[in-house]
C-alpha cells in the first residue's frame, strides 16, 4: 500500500493520514491490498470489505496455535504430577523444553500433514497424468477471497448526492479476487485510469468537484461484475472436465475464449449519466457503442497519407476528444455539415470549444477535434477544411496537419463499413479522456453539443 499527500510526500502512518485528512488535503488515494478495513481506522475512513477468503490461513495458524498450547499444558500437568510447585525452576525448564519440542511437532505437522495434502491436491489437479513429489523446498497457504468494498470514497450514506469526495481507494484495497485472467491488474488499472483523469481535470480547475463523485459510482458496479465473474471462473476452473472425454476441449478454456473481450478489459461499459449518453443517436455509428472503450480502426492521415490506427491518437492527457465523422458532402461544398460543425465550434458564443477553453491556450488544450472523411487522401485538399482542423498553435503559431483523416483501404475495410457509419449524415463521437464513448450526436447538433459539455466542464 502506498498514500500519497497532495504534495507529493509519502504518507507512511495513521497519524500522518489522519493529519492530512484534517488540514484538508483536497485529495487522498490509497491502493493495494493491506489499505483494507483491519488496517485503517475505522473512525477516518470506515470502508467496509464484504465476502470471504483467508479462511484456509487462518484455520492452519489456529490449528498451530492450539496445539502449543495443548503441548504447554500437558508439560505442566507432568510438572505438577512429579510433585513440584507450579512456581519452580522446573516448571520453567519444562516450558523451554517444549518449545523446542512444539518446534518439532509443528515441522512435523506440516511435513506429515499439510505437504501430503499439498502432494495428493497436485496429482489429483493433473490426473490422468501422473508424478511423485521428491522434495518440497517452500509452500503456503492461499485460498481465493473475493471480496468488495462498500464504496470508492469516503462519502457517508445521504452524501453520496451532495458531498465531494476527498480520500479514494483503487485496486486490490477496494477489490480483491483470484490470480486467475489477470484481471486484478486490468481492473486495477481501469480503476486509476478513471479516477486519474478525473482529478486532473478538478485539480486543473477545468471541471467542478462534484464529477469525483463518478468514481465510485461507475468503478464500483465494474467491480461487481468482475466478483461474479472470478466466482465462476474459480468454479469453472477448478472442476474436472465432465462434458465428455479427456480429448475434448476443458470447459475453462471454452470459458476463456467466450469471454474473451472482458478478460482483456474491453467489454466494460458505463451505464447512461453526466459523463455518458443514453443512446440516442446510436444509429449514427452502431461500431462505437456508448459506454465503451473506443473501438480503434486503420485509416490514412491525410497530410502525408501515413496509414494509422484512429485510436493511436487518442492520448492518456486528460482530453476530450470529438471526432467528427463526415457526411457524404465534399468537406468544401457549401452543404458539408463537416465544415458547419467547424465554423460552430470555432467562432460561436455557445461552442464548446470557446466557453471551456482558457484564454491564450491553444485550440485543442481541453476538447481535441479530428475530422474523419469519406474521401481518399489523395481527393482532398487539407486546406480546403475548416481551420479548426488544420489550426495553428504554440507559441510560433505553427499549423497542426495532424487531425484529419481519410479511410484506408489498402490495408482493410472502409471505416465507414467497419464501424458502421451513416455515410449521408455522418456524426459525431465524443470520447472521454479514459477512452470511452461518450455520446454519439448529429453534425449538426449543436445545442446537445453544447449541453453535453457544459454539465462536465466550468467556463474558462
Amino acid at each position: 500500500s502506498e498514500l500519497w499527500a497532495p504534495d507529493g510526500v509519502s504518507i507512511k502512518s495513521f497519524k500522518a493520514l489522519s493529519e492530512a485528512a484534517a488540514i484538508g488535503s483536497p485529495i487522498i488515494v490509497g491502493c493495494g491490498e493491506p489499505f483494507d478495513g483491519s488496517r485503517i481506522p475505522q473512525d477516518l475512513l470506515e470502508f467496509h470489505k464484504e465476502g470471504g477468503g483467508r479462511a484456509g490461513p487462518r484455520s492452519v495458524h489456529k490449528q498451530l496455535k492450539s496445539r502449543r498450547q495443548q503441548a504447554l499444558r500437558d508439560k505442566a500437568e507432568t510438572v505438577r504430577a512429579a510433585g513440584h510447585g507450579i512456581n519452580s525452576e522446573a516448571v520453567s525448564v519444562a516450558r523451554y523444553q517444549n518449545v523446542e519440542v512444539n518446534k518439532e511437532h509443528v515441522s512435523e505437522m506440516r511435513h506429515k500433514y499439510m505437504e501430503s495434502l499439498l502432494i495428493r491436491a497436485a496429482q489429483q489437479i493433473f490426473r490422468p497424468y501422473d508424478f511423485q513429489v521428491k522434495d518440497i523446498v517452500w509452500w503456503s497457504v492461499y485460498e481465493i477471497g473475493q471480496r468488495l468494498t462498500d464504496r470508492f470514497d469516503n462519502l457517508q450514506d445521504g452524501e453520496t448526492g451532495t458531498g465531494h469526495p476527498r480520500i479514494f481507494i483503487a485496486g486490490d484495497a477496494c477489490h480483491t479476487h483470484s490470480p486467475k485472467a489477470g484481471q486484478g491488474m486490468n481492473v486495477s488499472m481501469g480503476d486509476s485510469f478513471n479516477l486519474g483523469w478525473k482529478l486532473a481535470s478538478v485539480l486543473r480547475g477545468r471541471s467542478d468537484a462534484s464529477l469525483l463523485r463518478s468514481y465510485s459510482e461507475e468503478r464500483q458496479e465494474v467491480a461487481r461484475d468482475l466478483i461474479a465473474f472470478d466466482q465462476e471462473w474459480a468454479r469453472i476452473i477448478s472442476e474436472r472436465n465432465r462434458g465428455g472425454d479427456a480429448a475434448d476441449t476443458p470447459k475453462f478454456q471454452q470459458y476463456f475464449v467466450q469471454h474473451g473481450r472482458y478478460t482483456a478489459g474491453v467489454s466494460v461499459r458505463y451505464g447512461p449519466s453526466n459523463l455518458t449518453g443514453d443512446g440516442q443517436h446510436q444509429d449514427l455509428a452502431r461500431g462505437f457503442e456508448i459506454g465503451m472503450r473506443f473501438h480503434s480502426a486503420p485509416v490514412v492521415r491525410l497530410a502525408d497519407g501515413k496509414p494509422m490506427h484512429l485510436g493511436h491518437v487518442v492520448k492518456a492527457d486528460a482530453r476530450w476528444r470529438l471526432f467528427a465523422f463526415a457526411d457524404a458532402a465534399p468537406p468544401d461544398d457549401e452543404t458539408s455539415r463537416l465544415a458547419a460543425l467547424g465554423r460552430f465550434l470555432e467562432t460561436d458564443a455557445a461552442s464548446p470549444l470557446r466557453r471551456h477553453t482558457p484564454q491564450g491556450a491553444d485550440t485543442d488544450s481541453v476538447i481535441d477535434c479530428r475530422a474523419v472523411l469519406q474521401q481518399g487522401f489523395r481527393e482532398t485538399d487539407i486546406t480546403s477544411l475548416p481551420p479548426l482542423f488544420h489550426p495553428a498553435k504554440g507559441m510560433l503559431g505553427l499549423t497542426d496537419y495532424e487531425k484529419t483523416f481519410c479511410p484506408d483501404l489498402k490495408n482493410g475495410p472502409d471505416l465507414y463499413d467497419l464501424r458502421d457509419i451513416n455515410r449521408e449524415e455522418g456524426c459525431i463521437v465524443i470520447v472521454r479522456p479514459d477512452q470511452y464513448v461518450a455520446e454519439i450526436l448529429p453534425l449538426d447538433g449543436f445545442d446537445e453539443l453544447s449541453a453535453f459539455f457544459d454539465r462536465i466542464l466550468l467556463p474558462a
